[in-house]
């Protein structure tokens, strides 16, 4: 089964794993682990997690933003490579009962780990969250930090020299569907995919899902995603029945179920009871409306719209955010990279339209008689 983990909007399970502790994470309050200088004027470093990327100064693309988000993927991450690490131990284990296997815990960071995870960030731009996850996940094999911007590339891979982890890291000059459908062949996928695109990750979504590993990952973070669902009280109304429900990232006012349609039915016939209108209970009368032959169908279980104790999520009942508080004004995402060429061609192309303009207002107008 593939995952897809939504970091901006990360789920009921995740959040209820990193409020039990049961990730073994960086801190990612501590402060020493966090520091941003002046990127957004003329300064050119910046330490976030366990890594320090130089940047040349609007070549490349980072957004403070999105600090909350990498912590959220390296702790999921962490949890994704104990899970692969301990398979991997059962695995030799069944191969060599004698065989050596170090637990997860005793893994250290920063040292490439055979058979570990192959983690490919398709659109890379500045290196930054593939060099944290080098420095701050263990067991891993190899990662790939792809961009199609030469100038990209070239800070990745100054980065990937400042850090220290070239030995798991791999700078990639190509374009991001070209990476992942070259690696569909079994002995070559990823067990992660990261993507992080500007605007819709639709047009990746194909190649990500076919270079991914059984049990893999594929990262998505996208700003222009759907809102959340809100809660509403067919939530309790499943719950009383004693099945389980949470809210879905699908499509707004969604819900997940384990419970059977004829349960959904039942409940959205007695919600349609409580709230019937003059016109929904004109409707009653005429045998051949489908309003009369939906709701004239017994109900198969007692449906109880009292309030749950379980309605609300262990994340609200400890007040946990959703996204992380802005630190200043116009705090959230940033414009499109612009690379130095770009830009060069841009100026070439003004300076060519103001002298064209400048040449027209000067040359003679021919009078017609």
């Amino acid at each position: 089964m593939i995952s897809y983990l939504l970091r901006i909007r990360v789920n009921f399970l995740i959040r209820t794993s990193i409020l039990n502790r049961r990730l073994s994470t960086v801190d990612i309050n501590d402060n020493e682990d966090y520091s941003l200088s002046t990127i957004m004027t003329d300064s050119v470093q910046v330490k976030e997690g366990k890594a320090n990327i130089h940047l040349p100064e609007g070549a490349v693309f980072y957004n403070p933003a999105q600090v909350f988000n990498r912590d959220l993927s390296v702790a999921c991450l962490r949890l994704v490579s104990k899970y692969h690490h301990e398979n991997e131990c059962k695995r030799i284990k069944k191969n060599d009962p004698n065989a050596a296997c170090v637990s997860f815990d005793q893994l250290p960071t920063g040292v490439r780990q055979e058979n570990g995870l192959k983690i490919a960030e398709a659109l890379s731009a500045t290196g930054l969250r593939s060099i944290r996850y080098a420095r701050e996940i263990p067991g891993i094999d190899t990662i790939y930090a792809n961009d199609i911007d030469a100038g990209a590339v070239e800070s990745i891979k100054q980065n990937i020299e400042l850090n220290d982890v070239k030995h798991l890291v791999q700078a990639s000059h190509d374009d991001a569907m070209n990476l992942l459908y070259s690696h569909r062949k079994p002995d070559n996928q990823f067990h992660v995919v990261d993507l992080d695109p500007y605007g819709t990750p639709g047009q990746f979504l194909d190649g990500a899902v076919q270079c991914i590993k059984k049990n893999g990952v594929i990262c998505i973070t996208a700003t222009d995603m759907a809102s959340l669902c809100g809660n509403n009280p067919h939530r309790s109304a499943l719950l009383n029945a004693g099945y389980r429900v949470s809210t879905s990232h699908a499509r707004q006012d969604s819900i997940k179920t384990n419970a059977p349609h004829h349960v959904i039915w039942d409940i959205m016939r007695a919600f349609a009871e409580l709230s019937s209108t003059k016109r929904a209970s004109t409707e009653r009368l005429n045998t051949e409306s489908p309003y009369y032959r939906l709701l004239t169908k017994p109900s198969t279980i007692q449906v109880d719209f009292t309030e749950h104790p379980d309605w609300e999520s262990e994340a609200r009942k400890n007040k946990l955010i959703r996204f992380m508080g802005n630190p200043h004004a116009r705090w959230g995402p940033l414009g499109k990279a612009v690379t130095k060429n770009k830009r060069s061609s841009e100026d070439n192309d003004s300076i060519q339209n103001k002298k064209q303009a400048k040449s027209d207002e000067d040359s003679p107008t021919e009078e017609v008689l």
